[in-house]
């Protein structure tokens, strides 16, 4: 700053403090050349609004610059600024061990007094202020749902699509009349209703009554709220019925939402088109004018015409006779479809082929997709799955599926996995086609596993639905448990029922962040309804419905459901309905105290977000445990701990254990309750001994940690390494991921999940291999940057993992170890031990030069291994052999692969083809910058990526709900500097609009601040326990 005047100097430097950029603030601090220009700095940054993180952090790590300068303004500073006791436990530790003058003592004293005056202010008043400027702000707020006056029966749709880029400009554009009967439930004379990008043809516009009211030829457009309103000369009259007619046109968008295109290149290397819906949450508004919103269910009747260039269209329903020719169009009429809400609605046309079958029940069962897709057999697995599953959900529900038949359709371009359109589920094309020449057993698994959740959806989301999205997480909650029933049905091989806990970690981790959210809340717009759609309403849903077939068991909680779709069938429901139904179940079957209900259970899970942690204090010699339970926060940091607010938030836990003396780990063990009064349970444990271990949670039945006194934790590791098989295979998991996660959240010492972990080498149940191999490669990330640290723990993994790696080998291995065989090869693999790396390269040579065939389970390992140890020119060569690629699934894999190389110039060109869509699909986009994220260079480049390129990507993804949300977390989840904390910060204030993706940014930035705390506490205990071990 090149200027003799002092004061003009003094207002540029405060002016550069008023910064919003969180990255500009540390600049600006770091840029201070003197200890007097560095507490002017701090000071200037403290009086902003967004500045006491960057400054305190800044004071902290240059406390020694700092010379001795007098503090007590910065103190002054902060007793303005501090307002909880996060903030100033952190604060007084960090200066409890400096030596502060006398007046730096005082000044902090009277500081730490206005402080807690704070404090206790923001307790008493905070929630007053709060409803007092929610109630002034009420009025600004949009209200995006619709006016409850009139409320639609059915519809009569007719639309004829242009598919393809021959039709001039009717290319991708399709015309539509439709006819809306409703009933006038309150009189009005306004008809609102949705629509987005639809052309109203006013001339069209006719309404039929027995009043013979009459409408303008005109219409209104509100684009924020998407109403569409046409005025009528005079009331309704309640209790009649209407029909209102128009024609209309539309897009056929390239977006993959609402009415849009998808193509492929046929066997004559040709494009094809094919046009699709996807229309969940709020998209039909863009194919037809409608009252969109899933409480106003109707029926619908739909007539496709379509050109004689395709062959065929799929609706909800079969068709009503044979289609009719009309020059050079097809006209296809189908039946009407049952009362249904317009989410689940859907269409396709296209030159698709079919294989058909039917269930047990008689109901038609098709596969449609690509013909050569079709001809090759790849639907063969799936229609099996269908016609099996089918029958299996009639039974475990005791209704009768409601449609003639069930399509299941596999389109090229696909952002969701499927969705469970009724009667015609669509899907991406790896989750309905599997070849059992080419692909893996996980893409096998993965196929019963989405057909098994959309059929699920047919009862419980399509026959009977939330009234609201605020209830979503209950159709997808349920889905994602009783998917696993389904595959446990066709599959009993795969123990499926044993994998839902490990398959469902991920949600526990982000569910124990502070920036989490309840499964059901309330909202209001399409963007906030989109973000419903994420792992808490999926896995954290599933889990906690799984905790509840568990305390009620299944028989009561099957019959409970039963009861509850047949009373709603056809209707919308809330979730207080279903604890109605399961609660008289319940106490019917004696299966729940007739003092507790299950709506007074789950809503401690649902309306609060969270999970507690119960920790067992055993009273050794007086026959007694202790539970207790509190909110489980990964993050040591978090504000929240240690206040009133904290303290008080409980849960109804259904507690199970067992001990030594007689280990059953039984999934339907009766349990004991913690209930949100008690501040402990004292529980008398009279048949166990003192030298006895006792485990908690069996087979993980509730969501939830469980903690031990040492003496315990110590007896069951003693336990693991002496004879692990008398812990049931889940339990084995869970104490490993209990006592990683417990760890990191300060609450036990990170070295014992490393102390148990050393049991492995003699472990040969997958399921414990899985959170282990989380934790590990988790402290793999954090301590990466460290050479020493990061050899250490690479001869540490190699040899606990030595002994299972030779067990399983490279052969062919029963179905339940394939994972755990996938999971040491690829871990050794990438470690560079020499065996695996030698078997890896073989094969890839053979395959190379000769055209063997590679093993299905190890093609991405054999890929990502020689690709990271080789050279430029097999890279090269194999992305040359990607691209060329008609196969998108194997082109993946080997994208994949691609990204394990260690040039960075080579991640950086798969980067620039993921948006590249003549290489990769645009579904895929976000999918291929995720693969880069998962190599450690590459996640740097990744984030680079993902700053430079997020308008573009939001404006291909913003609409769908997991994709940018996940690919946020992929990015960001191993990062753990304060440098990219500030990066990211700053990002999140320089995007206003963060749409689906907002609530994962606010977890990325709690994360990787944790990160951060995690690895400088962590880094030297776990370097000096490798170097003792």
């Amino acid at each position: 700053m090149k200027t003799s005047d002092s004061t003009l100097r003094s207002d540029m430097q405060y002016g550069l403090s008023c910064s919003r950029s969180l990255y500009n603030l540390n600049k600006y601090l770091n840029s201070q050349e003197d200890a007097r220009s560095r507490v002017n700095a701090i000071r200037n940054v403290l009086s902003k609004p967004s500045g006491l993180y960057v400054a305190w952090t800044f004071l902290k790590q240059n406390y020694e610059k700092l010379n001795g300068t007098v503090l007590t303004g910065i103190f002054t500073d902060f007793g303005k600024k501090i307002n909880t006791k996060a903030d100033l436990d952190d604060i007084g530790n960090f200066f409890e061990n400096k030596n502060l003058t006398l007046e730096e003592k005082e000044s902090w004293s009277v500081a730490t007094i206005q402080i807690k005056s704070n404090i206790k202010w923001i307790g008493q008043e905070f929630d007053s202020i709060k409803a007092w400027l929610s109630e002034l702000n009420a009025g600004n707020e949009v209200n995006y749902r619709l006016p409850t006056n009139l409320l639609p029966n059915s519809y009569d749709i007719v639309i004829q699509p242009y598919i393809g880029d021959s039709w001039g400009e009717k290319s991708f554009t399709f015309n539509g009349s439709i006819a809306i009967n409703f009933t006038c439930a309150e009189p009005t004379n306004k008809i609102i209703f949705h629509g987005i990008d639809l052309n109203l043809d006013t001339n069209s516009f006719k309404i039929e009554s027995s009043d013979n009211i009459e409408i303008e030829q005109r219409y209104t457009e509100d684009k924020i709220t998407n109403f569409i309103q046409i005025n009528m000369n005079k009331q309704c009259q309640k209790g009649l019925n209407y029909v209102l007619k128009m024609d209309y046109s539309g897009l056929i968008i390239e977006n993959l939402y609402g009415f849009y295109r998808s193509s492929y290149m046929n066997e004559q290397n040709q494009i094809e088109y094919l046009a699709t819906t996807h229309f969940q949450p709020t998209d039909a508004r863009r194919a037809f004018p409608c009252f969109d919103e899933p409480g106003l269910k109707a029926t619908f009747k739909m007539t496709i015409i379509r050109h004689k260039n395709f062959s065929s269209s799929v609706f909800n329903t079969p068709l009503e006779a044979h289609p009719q020719p009309d020059g050079d169009w097809f006209v296809d009429k189908f039946k009407e479809t049952p009362k249904m809400s317009t989410y689940l609605v859907a269409f396709v046309v296209s030159n698709f082929d079919t294989i058909k079958n039917q269930t047990s029940k008689n109901i038609q069962v098709e596969v449609w997709g690509r013909p050569e897709r079709i001809k090759n057999g790849d639907g063969d697995f799936s229609l099996k799955e269908t016609q099996l599953i089918l029958d299996f959900f009639e039974d475990y529900f005791n209704i009768t599926y409601p449609l003639e038949k069930s399509s299941q359709i596999g389109v090229p371009d696909f952002n969701a996995g499927a969705m469970e359109n009724w009667g015609a589920v669509i899907y991406r094309e790896t989750a309905l086609f599997y070849n059992p020449k080419t692909d893996a057993l996980s893409n096998k698994q993965r196929v019963s596993s989405v057909v098994s959740h959309e059929l699920a959806h047919q009862w419980f989301g399509n026959l009977v639905t939330p009234d609201w999205w605020n209830d979503i997480w209950l159709n997808e909650g349920f889905a994602s448990w009783v998917e696993y029933l389904g595959v446990n049905y066709t599959h009993p091989e795969w123990n499926f029922l044993d994998l839902f806990y490990v398959q469902k970690l991920k949600v526990m981790e982000l569910d124990s962040l502070e920036s989490s959210h309840s499964v059901s809340f309330d909202v209001n717009d399409p963007g906030e309804i989109n973000s419903l759609f994420d792992k808490i309403s999926y896995d954290k849903g599933s889990s906690i419905i799984r905790m509840m077939n568990a305390f009620l068991t299944e028989n009561t909680f099957k019959n409970g459901v039963s009861n509850y779709l047949r009373e709603f069938e056809y209707k919308n429901a809330k979730q207080d309905d279903l604890w109605q139904y399961l609660t008289n179940q319940s106490h019917a079957d004696a299966t729940l105290d007739k003092t507790m209900s299950v709506k007074d259970i789950m809503d401690t899970w649902t309306l609060k977000k969270g999970y507690p942690y119960v920790t067992l204090i055993r009273n050794y010699g007086e026959e007694e445990m202790v539970l207790t339970q509190k909110w489980f926060l990964l993050n040591p940091a978090s504000k929240i701990l240690n206040t009133e607010e904290y303290d008080n938030y409980k849960w109804f836990i259904p507690f199970t254990y067992t001990s030594q003396e007689n280990p059953i780990f039984d999934f339907e063990t009766k349990p004991i309750w913690l209930v949100p009064d008690d501040q402990e349970l004292k529980v008398k444990i009279n048949n166990i001994n003192d030298g006895s271990w006792i485990i908690g949670n069996l087979k993980h039945s509730a969501f939830m940690r469980v903690n031990y006194d040492e003496r315990n934790w110590n007896m069951l590791i003693d336990q693991l390494k002496t004879n692990n098989t008398i812990i049931d295979p889940i339990n084995r998991a869970t104490l490993l991921d209990d006592s990683f996660n417990l760890g990191r959240a300060e609450i036990i010492d990170q070295l014992l999940f490393m102390r148990m972990t050393e049991y492995l080498k003699d472990e040969e149940e997958g399921l414990p291999f899985v959170p282990a191999l989380i934790g590990l490669n988790y402290i793999a990330n954090m301590i990466g940057d460290d050479y020493f640290a990061s050899n250490s723990y690479k001869n540490y993994i190699i040899g606990l993992m030595n002994s299972t790696y030779h067990r399983l080998g490279w052969d062919t291995v029963s179905d339940d170890l394939v994972d755990l065989q996938i999971s040491t090869i690829r871990l050794m693999c990438s470690y560079g031990f020499e065996d695996c790396v030698s078997e890896a390269q073989s094969r890839f040579d053979d395959w190379m030069k000769n055209n063997s065939t590679l093993p299905s389970n190890f093609k991405i390992i054999i890929y990502s291994t020689v690709i990271k140890f080789g050279d430029e020119e097999t890279w090269l060569n194999l992305y040359e052999k990607a691209k060329a690629m008609s196969d998108n699934t194997e082109k993946l894999r080997i994208f994949r692969g691609l990204a394990s190389t260690r040039d960075a110039s080579l991640l950086s060109i798969i980067l620039n083809s993921a948006s590249d869509t003549e290489i990769i699909r645009s579904q895929d986009e976000t999918s291929v910058i995720a693969y880069v994220a998962l190599n450690p260079l590459g996640r740097k480049l990744a984030f680079d990526h993902l700053e430079d390129n997020w308008d573009k990507l939001f404006e291909r993804h913003g609409d769908v709900s997991f994709t940018l949300s996940s690919l946020v977390d992929s990015i960001t989840k191993y990062l753990n500097t304060n440098s990219y904390l500030f990066r990211l910060m700053n990002f999140v204030e320089r995007n206003s609009n963060l749409g689906v993706a907002t609530k994962a940014f606010e977890q990325a930035i709690e994360n990787v601040q944790f990160n951060t705390r995690w690895t400088s506490k962590n880094l030297e205990p776990i370097k000096q326990w490798l170097n003792s071990n």
